[in-house]
């Protein structure tokens, strides 16, 4: 990713989000539900699936929980 176009919580109404350069590999920041802390360590395999074009699931490795 190259610039977050958007703010959290700003409303979203077909604007660019995000300007990504490379997709392989990809990198992936998440903010994930307050039910799954604990769950989800450094080196764990999660699946995927991102939206068009490279709507396939994929696999990715957990890097960083912070």
């Amino acid at each position: 990713m190259v610039d977050r176009l958007m703010a959290p919580g700003e409303v979203v109404d077909k604007e660019t989000l995000l300007e990504i350069v490379q997709t392989d590999p990809l990198r992936i920041e998440m903010i994930l539900p307050t039910h799954l802390f604990g769950s989800v360590a450094p080196g764990d395999s999660v699946e995927i699936i991102p939206k068009r074009p490279l709507d396939q699931p994929r696999i990715a490795q957990v890097a960083v929980v912070d």
